[in-house]
């Protein structure tokens, strides 16, 4: 039997998602997250064979979300469910340790194709995003400069998308349980990396690296 534990904001889509799975043959839903912190505590209790993940999710984006788990001892397998298929957002799901690629807007059978790949040890794209991916990857293995958004601490990184998100710095710090000093600390910190003068700036860098959507 497939353990399968799905993470989306949308309670809707895990639904469908979840009865779609269950008729499966050998497939068990075995828990639903909303956010990213709750998926990665889901993980650590419920062990699952496989991590559905949503790529934008609240509080800790689906990338994010998938670079920590895959550091879990014994880390599940990981397909990203997403609405975009442009290579930035595939290299970096891969780049993050995710096994599987998969478009909302795709056959409902992909899923269950993906499932059954992944779990037997492969790497899954969905059609539409396999060639994207290749011609990606060669563009990507020319990139000299490096990306500063991996010179960021895991906590600037939630703070980041916290702050995105709209949340104050004592927002952030009643959510994190850390001083206001902290928060304010990290935010400058990361700022400073990222080359971002204020909030709106922010706001946009988000945006286009897939952290928050642009109708969040």
């Amino acid at each position: 039997m497939i353990r399968i534990l799905l993470a989306d904001d949308h309670a809707i889509l895990r639904q469908g998602l979840r009865k779609m799975l269950e008729e499966e043959p050998g497939f068990s839903v075995i828990g639903e997250a909303s956010d990213g912190f709750d998926t990665i505590e889901k993980v650590r209790e419920l062990k699952p064979d496989i991590l559905v993940v949503d790529l934008v999710m609240p509080r800790l984006n689906g990338l994010e979300v998938t670079s920590r788990v895959k550091k879990e001892p014994d880390s599940p397998r990981i397909i990203v469910l997403s609405m975009r298929k442009s290579e930035p957002y595939i290299m970096e799901a891969l780049r993050n340790g995710a096994d599987g690629y998969v478009l909302k807007s795709e056959n409902p059978q992909d899923m269950v194709n993906a499932v059954h790949s992944v779990a037997a040890g492969s790497t899954y794209l969905s059609p539409a995003v396999a060639d994207l991916a290749v011609e990606a990857y060669l563009v990507s293995s020319r990139r000299i400069a490096p990306d500063p958004y991996d010179e960021l601490t895991d906590r600037e990184k939630e703070v980041f998308q916290l702050s995105a998100e709209g949340m104050s710095s004592e927002e952030i710090a009643e959510f994190l349980t850390l001083s206001i000093h902290t928060i304010s600390t990290h935010r400058r910190n990361l700022m400073g990396k990222l080359n971002i003068k204020n909030q709106g700036q922010l706001i946009t860098c988000a945006i286009k690296r897939g952290i928050i959507s642009p109708d969040f």
